[in-house]
């Protein structure tokens, strides 16, 4: 059998629900997509675009002035659609 390295959040499906657990980190089923899930996704995407250096600008706009700029508008919206996150 394969060893399966734990985390927290193992630990707790594994804690709440074993079945879960086997399924989820054994079977390697995917889970179901929600709402949540989605948009978990999409704020993880846009943090990882903005902590590169090369997008300082962009971050810089976002704090200082409060508004975003037209290419992290295009990014949620296209992240957004492909994530079927309404908008």
């Amino acid at each position: 059998m394969e060893k399966v390295k734990l985390s927290a959040s193992k630990l707790k499906t594994l804690q709440s629900c074993t079945w879960t657990f086997y399924c989820r980190y054994i079977l390697n089923l995917p889970d179901k997509p929600n709402l949540g899930a989605a948009i978990g996704t999409l704020i993880h995407l846009i943090f990882e675009v903005l902590s590169n250096p090369r997008h300082k600008k962009h971050y810089n706009t976002i704090i200082k002035e409060r508004k975003y700029s037209k290419s992290i508008k295009k990014l949620i919206g296209k992240a957004a659609k492909k994530l079927n996150i309404p908008l």
